[in-house]
């Protein structure tokens, strides 16, 4: 349900402002594999945040927000090609303040980790190019 609401809320606007949201074939055939791939970690962080209170849950954001910031600028200096990720790194800690919030709402980390992993493995799917 968590992946629905999310869907539905990012994607009433994303075809006329930002990306494609329904998904092509080749990419519709990619989107469960990358939702298989996020989900450890979306189910670690739902574990990691569960029954937290408002201070540590905000650590907890920034620390993951840093990270995953963190990993895609070393992405981009080793693969240079993929330069227009710098346009999307300011959007990766606001998706990760609204997944944090997600977690806090429902407090379980399976539902959590399935309707996090599935929709930002369609936002990758959506938006990141096939070659």
């Amino acid at each position: 349900m968590l992946f629905v609401v999310l869907w539905i809320a990012f994607g009433a606007m994303a075809q006329v402002v930002w990306l494609q949201w329904w998904l092509i074939p080749v990419r519709l055939v990619l989107f469960p594999l990358l939702a298989l791939v996020c989900f450890p970690w979306f189910l670690a962080s739902g574990v990691a945040q569960q029954n937290l209170k408002l201070g540590k849950r905000i650590l907890w954001w920034l620390g993951q927000s840093t990270v995953l910031v963190g990993g895609f600028i070393l992405v981009l200096y080793l693969l240079p090609q993929l330069s227009f990720i710098y346009l999307l790194l300011p959007l990766f800690p606001i998706l990760m303040l609204i997944f944090s919030f997600a977690a806090k709402l429902l407090n379980e980390p399976w539902s959590y980790g399935i309707g996090s992993a599935m929709f930002f493995g369609w936002i990758l799917a959506a938006a990141f190019p096939l070659a």
